[in-house]
């Protein structure tokens, strides 16, 4: 299970589910972010750098199970995970 290095590696309206995290945190130039342990809908198993918006998800909502996401394209053409019923302060887009 090597790390996928871009959410955009993903397919769009395709769900993911995150088994679980590291439980430390990395602080790359791009700010905040963890290893995620997911899973496709055939049940392959990869790691995941989380987005901002999952790192948001995590931190204000500490999910204690899994949790799905499904890849979205936004109104700027760049690929987003999307959480039903969970949209901080209108961060995605679309």
């Amino acid at each position: 299970m090597e790390p996928t290095s871009k959410l955009q590696d993903l397919e769009v309206n395709k769900k993911y589910k995150v088994l679980g995290r590291n439980t430390k945190e990395i602080n790359t130039k791009y700010g905040k972010t963890y290893i995620l342990k997911v899973v496709d809908e055939n049940e392959i198993e990869f790691k995941l750098f989380s987005t901002k918006y999952l790192t948001t998800y995590i931190d204000k909502e500490s999910p204690t199970g899994p949790f799905e996401f499904t890849v979205k394209v936004s109104t700027s053409s760049k690929k987003c995970p999307v959480i039903d019923n969970y949209n901080p302060n209108d961060f995605i887009p679309f």
